[in-house]
């Protein structure tokens, strides 16, 4: 069957002040580890586009951050700038509670194997 998305860790292709001040920057304001940042990132876009698969990047943290991946055109993000972890039951409220949302929530927990 495979597999359909592959999660990233922001830190596993930018490096210190690049995973948080400089995501920032513009395009071609971006140099050194900024710049191969986005280079690596484009590059596992364009290969898992060829296998038809998803890039979720995790640990985004801030607004420029998002920025940047939205620039370089990712879809999928989590991070604490989203939702810092919660209990299941603090996640069914803020899911019946946001904004959209259909009036049911499946309460089932989830089975993991």
């Amino acid at each position: 069957a495979g597999f359909d998305v592959v999660k990233v860790d922001r830190r596993a292709v930018a490096s210190g002040a690049d995973a948080t001040d400089a995501t920032s920057s513009s395009a071609a304001g971006r140099s050194g580890d900024g710049a191969r940042s986005d280079a690596v990132l484009s590059n596992l876009m364009a290969a898992a586009a060829t296998a038809g698969i998803e890039i979720m990047i995790e640990g985004v943290e801030d607004q420029g951050e998002l920025a940047t991946l939205r620039r370089l055109g990712l879809r999928h993000a989590q991070g604490y700038l989203f939702a810092k972890p919660m209990p299941l039951s603090d996640l069914i409220n803020a899911l019946q509670n946001w904004p959209g949302a259909s009036a049911t929530v499946d309460h089932a927990a989830p089975r993991l194997g």
